[in-house]
């Protein structure tokens, strides 16, 4: 193999390409300047080729840069302007578009056609005053490839891309599951087995069989024939002794007992159930459960069959006419090769006969892309299943057998037209784990839908088995998805009437907004819980909210209750729920697919000694956690009692608990107390005012105001009402922050900050999106009046919380290969900032526990906790199940 040292430069992506007109004017110049121009193509087969850069260099090592070029049109076409000179010109296609070489990136160099061939190199180009040499051709043949984690240069026919995660998806999401029946006896060593071919030779994928008799397969999509081993021996093989079934089957006796295919189609499991229905024989033969094997009789083979097979245009000189006398085509009793015209004579014992008839194009001894296949009786064998030949005594007529089916390269067989259906891909080591809830039900099964947007449009759908509590595992490849459940109350598979769903990150599926959750490698991301509080009212997607009576939230407020009694009355279930502790009781009924109050009793609370303890009373790190979960502001006690506090967002707090800030469901920033729990307005919607933080002393609110397409930062004085802008020029501010003593305001910013030697506001590397900024962090100093830079970083940095124990302590999230991390930074006076990553999973909007040992932070909307000196993370967690929520503050 070549190894050529190539020193690829940093290079820039116009967007657009050079209009000809302004080509052929420099043409036009070249000449009339006596310089000279190229021209040529880029050439790869199948690619995008508008985020094309072509370098030109004056050394062979390809280090010394001379010009930067760009094509004329999407059809690979260059031309450039040089000066008199020996050049060397290389190609670089920006696969992803993210201005940058990366893995997948193609790279060509002029003079080399075969990147593999380690004779050919990179030729110079000569250019004379006035020369225009025309067609050099480069040609795309190599590809940069993660070799060992280092980015190489490799050959492109040695490089396999990584599937998309839709190609992943539609992987994971597609194949048959089901179940096998055994009447009588154990599913010992079950194996269940696909084949694209009825001769059963062509296997392309195998499962085993759970104890109960289920199975699930990955497949991609197509159409196979499936059998069912209980592998008695252990032999991994389906051999003489074995019990066996087969998809379509029900009796092995009857005339009519022929396989039918499994049609599987894209993100979609087909559900199948197939019988044990006969055993193998020593010889090959079969026999149904319970028939005697029969004597081998041996006959004599009076028939003669004549007979040809057609396929028009093609050479049948590797073609084999393959006879069966049973249609499970489960063993061939005699084998026949054709002549190169089709032709073929045999001697059979009168009988009826299945023929099928393969041709190796190729010779290789198997299937392979573009070998052929028919049978008697069959006119398209992907669509019509054969028939049974009847032979007698003597000479018959002749038969015809016409090639209807033809291999691709994943063995499928398609109707003279292949076509790539994908490919199967080792098992996977990460995904999610969570239950799906369904309160007063047990579903046993449910689907899961995946997608990479929020509307679930076309997503892969996953069929899973429910375990008592609800509990679910989906292996999945690492990427961001958004999750629904749907409980497929009629097993029809598919949502349609009756059918309860719920989407992952809200109580609300019809209004809420679904919470993206993110896939690491070798990774179960866990506590993905999905409650199911939608239910379809149609077959044509309409739907509505389950009224579940409050019962949610009256666990969220009280915890589980001390008793709970159920019972039928007058055909309807009744459940009552006592909480002793609090005295207080709530009776309900259950209505359709949800509940409803009947009444609610108060009475004097229990004597708590002589009641039995059922839940271990919680100890959190904290006073008061606030956070928000669909329109409710939330207080989390250090004993796990939950509170309702209002209804919004965004809460922030004094230190002592006095005020409360967030913002309303009307979007107007409301301050309240205990003693005016629903608060006061202090800033309107109309002000443009967002992201409130109150000060630790209750003074101030910290506020961005937007102004246009700006963000501004104003400090507001809550008793007056008056309030300054804090002086700095940077566009976009964000992510308020006060200090413990109220004297200080970290934010994250982008745009010019006067006081930072290296302005923020760069785009990211590789950003499409104009609104992906890089912001740094500031801190805003009061009394001073001054602005200091206190992050700085290529990263895009944010969300600063202080220390409350140590000023020179400051937490903040990064974004980090897409996904935000909790960081530390710790400033020192003698020497520079230390920073350090705590989280590798995740983690945005940080806040410090008041002992400053932990950091809250949220991750796939749930609330966790970090260690910062052991750097372990853990999800807060009452009565067993995490806290689901945003924007978490503590105090």
């Amino acid at each position: 193999m070549r190894r050529i040292s190539i020193l690829i430069l940093p290079f820039i992506l116009i967007s657009g390409l050079i209009p000809i007109s302004q080509a052929q004017r420099d043409r036009e110049e070249a000449q009339s300047a006596k310089t000279g121009a190229i021209m040529g193509r880029v050439i790869w087969k199948g690619h995008d080729l508008s985020q094309v850069t072509l370098q030109v260099y004056k050394d062979s090592s390809l280090k010394e840069l001379y010009t930067t070029g760009f094509l004329l049109n999407k059809k690979g076409e260059y031309q450039m302007i040089l000066e008199p000179g020996r050049y060397y010109i290389a190609a670089f296609v920006d696969v992803d578009g993210d201005g940058k070489m990366g893995e997948g990136d193609g790279l060509g160099i002029y003079g080399i056609t075969d990147w593999s061939d380690p004779k050919q190199d990179k030729e110079p180009v000569e250019i004379k005053d006035g020369d225009v040499i025309t067609d050099l051709d480069i040609y795309i043949t190599a590809v940069l490839a993660l070799v060992d984690g280092k980015l190489q240069v490799v050959p492109i026919q040695e490089y396999e891309a990584k599937p998309s995660l839709q190609e992943e998806l539609e992987r994971i999401s597609t194949g048959i599951s089901g179940r096998v029946i055994l009447e009588k006896g154990e599913l010992k060593n079950g194996l269940v087995f696909a084949y694209t071919d009825l001769s059963w030779k062509n296997r392309v994928g195998q499962t085993k069989i759970n104890p109960d008799g289920s199975f699930k397969m990955n497949l991609p999509p197509g159409k196979y024939y499936v059998l069912a081993v209980l592998d008695l021996n252990g032999s991994n093989l389906f051999d003489a002794g074995d019990m066996f079934g087969i998809y379509g089957i029900d009796d092995l006796k009857s005339k009519k007992a022929t396989p039918k295919p499994v049609l599987i189609e894209p993100r979609r499991f087909t559900d199948v159930q197939i019988k044990i229905v006969g055993r193998r024989l020593e010889g090959g033969g079969i026999a149904a459960i319970g028939e005697e094997a029969r004597k081998t009789i041996l006959e004599a083979k009076s028939a003669k069959v004549k007979g040809k097979v057609i396929w028009d245009g093609r050479s049948l000189e590797r073609c084999v006419v393959q006879f069966y006398r049973d249609p499970t085509f489960t063993k061939a009793i005699e084998v026949v090769g054709t002549a190169p015209d089709g032709s073929f004579t045999i001697m059979l014992p009168p009988g009826d006969y299945y023929l099928l008839a393969e041709v190796d194009v190729d010779g290789d001894g198997k299937y392979s892309a573009g070998d052929g296949i028919g049978a008697y009786g069959s006119d398209d064998i992907t669509q019509e299943q054969p028939r049974p030949l009847h032979v007698k005594e003597g000479l018959n007529p002749d038969v015809r057998i016409s090639i209807t089916g033809v291999f691709t390269e994943e063995g499928q067989i398609v109707s003279l037209n292949p076509k790539a259906e994908g490919k199967e891909g080792e098992s996977l080591r990460s995904g999610i784990t969570g239950r799906v809830i369904w309160d007063g039900r047990k579903p046993k099964s449910a689907l899961i839908l995946l997608s990479d947007q929020p509307d679930f449009q076309n997503p892969a759908v996953i069929p899973v088995q429910l375990n008592e509590d609800g509990s679910y595992s989906v292996d999945l490849p690492q990427g961001t998805y958004y999750i629904m459940a749907v409980i497929d109350s009629d097993s029809d598979g598919k949502a349609d009437d009756g059918d309860g769903f719920g989407i992952y990150g809200t109580m609300n599926p019809i209004s809420g907004k679904p919470v993206p959750i993110s896939v690491f490698k070798d990774r179960y991301t866990p506590y993905i819980n999905i409650y199911i509080r939608g239910a379809f009212t149609d077959d044509s997607g309409n739907a509505a909210l389950i009224d579940d009576a409050n019962r949610m939230n009256i666990k969220a407020k009280y915890g589980p209750p001390d008793d709970v009694f159920s019972y039928s009355e007058m055909g309807k279930q009744i459940e009552e729920w006592y909480y002793w502790r609090e005295g207080i009781a709530f009776k309900f009924e259950q209505t359709g697919l949800g509940w409803a109050l009947r009444e609610s009793e108060k009475f004097t609370p229990k004597n708590l000694d002589k009641l039995k303890v059922k839940r271990d009373k919680a100890h959190l790190p904290f006073n008061l956690l606030y956070y928000s979960w669909d329109g409710i502001v939330w207080g989390l006690s250090s004993t796990g009692i939950r509170h309702p506090l209002g209804l919004g967002s965004d809460p922030t707090s004094t230190t002592d608990g006095s005020f409360l800030v967030y913002i309303d469901l009307d979007g107007h920033i409301r301050l309240s107390s205990s003693d005016n729990v629903e608060g006061r307005i202090i800033l309107k919607r109309s002000e443009m005012a967002e992201q409130p933080v109150i000060s630790p002393d209750g003074d101030f609110i910290a506020y961005v105001k937007r102004i246009g397409d700006q963000r501004k930062l104003f400090i507001r004085f809550i008793k007056t009402g008056d309030e300054i802008q804090v002086p700095t020029s940077a566009r976009v501010i964000s992510d308020p922050s006060w200090n413990l003593s109220s004297e200080l305001v970290a934010f994250a910013s982008a745009g010019a900050v006067e006081s930072n030697p290296s302005p923020p506001g760069r785009r990211k590397k590789g950003s499409k999106s104009e609104d992906k900024i890089q912001r740094d962090i500031y801190c805003y100093d009061m009394v001073d009046n001054r602005i200091d830079p206190l992050v700085l970083s290529p990263a895009d940095d944010a969300e600063p919380a202080w220390c409350p124990t140590d000023p020179d302590k400051l937490a903040f999230s990064r974004e980090k290969d897409g996904l935000r991390q909790i960081w530390v930074i710790r400033f020192y006076r003698n020497k520079p900032p230390e920073e350090e990553q705590l989280t590798k999973y995740g983690g945005e909007h940080p806040v410090w526990l008041p002992d400053g040992t932990g950091i809250i932070y949220e991750t796939n909307g749930q609330i966790w906790l970090v260690d910062v000196r052991s750097k372990i993370s853990k999800p807060i967690m009452v009565d067993g199940e995490p806290v689901f929520g945003f924007y978490p503050f503590v105090r």
